[in-house]
């Protein structure tokens, strides 16, 4: 992972040149230590801002989806500021935490994050984009939330490998 995201960092540095970018990170602690490691690596990588937003997070499918408490987020990640993960709701599946877990451990048929939840979420996320000044958003998540922003009426969604760069824009 560290190297990919390394690899990322030098790739995004050489498609920016030194272009002004917000940077958007999912909450979730690999998506943080993907940022740290990509900006490490791009010696011209500084984002204006940087922004962990929770909608930006994985699709709930597994225990590794919920992510951690801001406090302790914050704590290892002091480099980051967490005001849009709320600390007592900070996994945005718009369903109690208890019946996450509890739908996990059923393998409950519909799922634990429906397609409504899912779109609820890419609407915020999106609306979020475009609130940003900045020309350039770098937006740093997950393979199914990307699949889901790329995909719609007209075509299937994009399956991303880790640490792989996709120009989303003309999806949001």
């Amino acid at each position: 992972g560290i190297i990919q995201s390394r690899r990322a960092g030098l790739e995004l540095e050489r498609l920016l040149s030194g272009r002004a970018f917000a940077l958007i990170v999912s909450p979730l602690r690999r998506a943080l230590l993907t940022v740290r490691h990509l900006l490490e690596s791009g010696v011209g990588l500084s984002p204006t801002k940087t922004v962990v937003h929770p909608s930006a997070t994985e699709v709930l499918r597994d225990s590794c989806d919920i992510g951690s408490h801001p406090e302790l987020l914050q704590k290892e990640f002091p480099d980051f500021t967490f005001p849009l993960v709320r600390p007592d709701n900070w996994w945005p599946y718009h369903r109690p935490l208890a019946d996450a877990w509890e739908r996990m451990r059923q393998r409950h048929p519909e799922g634990i994050e429906t397609e409504e939840m899912i779109g609820r979420r890419l609407k915020a996320l999106r609306e979020y984009i475009h609130s940003c000044a900045e020309e350039i958003v770098v937006v740093v998540c997950h393979g199914d939330i990307i699949y889901y922003l790329t995909k719609n009426h007209e075509r299937d969604g994009i399956w991303t490998e880790n640490g792989e760069i996709v120009d989303v824009s003309d999806c949001i």
